[in-house]
């Protein structure tokens, strides 16, 4: 008798350490992919410091550089220039899945938009 629950202790024992292990692991995975986003996440302040019509140039100075970019633009017969936006994203700081849009003109790289998600 004195054998089996020595068995089931070991068992028990082994389960928690497998748990915590995996909990520590999931936990410390999690930690750095938050610091990885915080690399180039800004704050609520910064995203109201920027304005409309401040240059792209300008904004990257002052926030670092961007999580991604995109840019969109097409040719319209009858215009010299392309009718478009060039996107910078940067994630918010300490949250994973949202993040700020500052989009600006393609011919002007002037702010024409900013959006929070």
């Amino acid at each position: 008798m004195k054998t089996i629950v020595n068995i089931a202790l070991g068992v028990i024992l082994a389960v928690v350490l497998l748990v915590a292990g995996c909990a520590a692991l999931i936990g410390g995975a999690a930690n750095e992919v938050q610091e990885d986003s915080d690399r180039t996440a800004i704050t609520e302040q910064q995203y109201r410091q920027v304005k409309t019509g401040d240059r792209k140039a300008d904004v990257e100075a002052e926030l670092g550089d961007p999580q991604s970019a995109d840019e969109f633009s097409t040719e319209i017969d009858g215009l010299d220039k392309p009718v478009g936006s060039s996107c910078i994203h940067y994630g918010k700081k300490d949250e994973l899945v949202s993040g700020y849009q500052f989009c600006f003109d393609v011919n002007t790289d002037k702010l024409e938009s900013k959006s929070s998600f």
